[in-house]
């Protein structure tokens, strides 16, 4: 088992930051869309943990980048048309400046809104330089929704293109995600 990439598949270190990062938003999407539903009380405590798990969130990217950028990435099937290689990194980086935009905005607003993180009931962590602003961290969740919605969509096709490349084309897309392509 390799920490780092080979020419045909993704190291042990990518593929924890792909899970982690899997675990990570369903978390965020589970709480974000469905927190408001439960009573006052369980439901601050949801969007404590939720806030929390989004700073964790960060911190995993921040991590993920520097990793990602140090490293190879496997090369594409050689049954894999150009244009199908070109949306795949293309829905790559949006999926990464999602991720990205999802915690940065989501830690603003809360900041503005003059709710900033608890991090896990630890310690109250605002984000640096955001002024209270009612404005602001409207305009700001705003963003925070209408991504976490394309992010859902991006994330669908996503998987839909992995399960399309394993049980359609019968390439090694998804397997060497899995580290089970030699």
């Amino acid at each position: 088992m390799t920490i780092g990439n080979t020419p045909t598949r993704y190291g042990s270190a990518m593929r924890c930051f792909h899970g982690g990062a899997i675990i990570l938003f369903l978390i965020q999407i589970g709480i974000g869309f469905w927190g408001d539903d439960f009573a006052q009380s369980t439901a601050s405590f949801l969007f404590m943990i939720h806030k929390s798990v989004g700073l964790v969130l960060l911190f995993w990217m921040v991590a993920w980048t520097v990793f990602r950028i140090q490293i190879t990435r496997p090369v594409w099937p050689l049954t894999m048309p150009v244009w199908e290689q070109v949306v795949a990194a293309c829905a790559h980086f949006l999926l990464y400046a999602g991720m990205w935009t999802m915690a940065l905005t989501g830690w603003f607003f809360s900041t503005a809104a003059g709710r900033p993180p608890v991090f896990f009931t630890l310690f109250t962590w605002p984000m640096p330089g955001v002024p209270l602003s009612d404005i602001w961290a409207h305009r700001v969740r705003d963003i925070h929704e209408i991504v976490a919605w394309c992010l859902v969509a991006l994330v669908a096709l996503h998987t839909l293109a992995a399960l399309k490349h394993h049980f359609w084309n019968r390439d090694f897309v998804l397997k060497r995600m899995m580290g089970r392509y030699p």
